[in-house]
């Protein structure tokens, strides 16, 4: 692979993780096409609603051999990339040796508060060429979230929006119901 000078490698990246270069920050940071990419901590809106997706993920996937990896890193290699999701439904076994790759995930959420255009823009392209079968930006600004299926080079060919009122389910949990009303509700 012929690598553009100043992009970091997968390698690189965990040697410097390992290590502990980026403990300090307060910042999370993460590769993204072999560039860092860092974010600002969350705040209490965005935690409410990771807590909430991680708690139905938790509840929900284990009947369809899936886990929660909330914020944690995932390996996409060949582009360069390891961005941590919010939540990613993936694979109930251990991960002690490496970070879940594609092949491990069911889906992929994002929350986007602040972070919307980047989402979509950003992870919405690199999700698809990655080939996530399926990829949520949890929209919270207008309440609903942005469902994209089917990758096909750097987009998906199914995307539609749901609202609070509508039924949810991941295509790897076809009866694992979101509850969306409930996800944007206050109580």
């Amino acid at each position: 692979m012929i690598q553009r000078p100043g992009l970091m490698t997968i390698e690189d990246y965990e040697r410097r993780v390992a290590a502990g270069e980026f403990d300090q920050l307060e910042d999370r940071v993460e590769l993204i096409r072999g560039e860092l990419h860092f974010m600002s901590p969350a705040g209490p809106y965005h935690g409410d609603i990771i807590f909430f997706l991680n708690t139905w993920t938790v509840e929900e996937g284990r009947v369809y051999g899936y886990g929660a990896w909330p914020q944690q890193g995932i390996k996409l290699a060949k582009l360069l990339s390891i961005p941590e999701p919010d939540v990613a439904w993936v694979k109930r076994r251990r991960y002690k040796q490496g970070l879940p790759t594609r092949d491990d995930i069911g889906l992929v959420i994002e929350v986007a508060d602040s972070s919307l255009r980047y989402d979509r823009r950003e992870k919405g392209p690199l999700y698809a060429e990655a080939r996530i079968g399926e990829y949520w930006i949890v929209n919270c600004e207008d309440e609903c979230i942005e469902v994209h299926r089917e990758p096909v080079g750097d987009s998906y060919a199914d995307q539609f929006v749901i609202k609070p009122s509508q039924p949810l389910a991941p295509l790897v949990g076809p009866n694992a119901l979101l509850d969306v009303a409930a996800l944007f509700s206050d109580e």
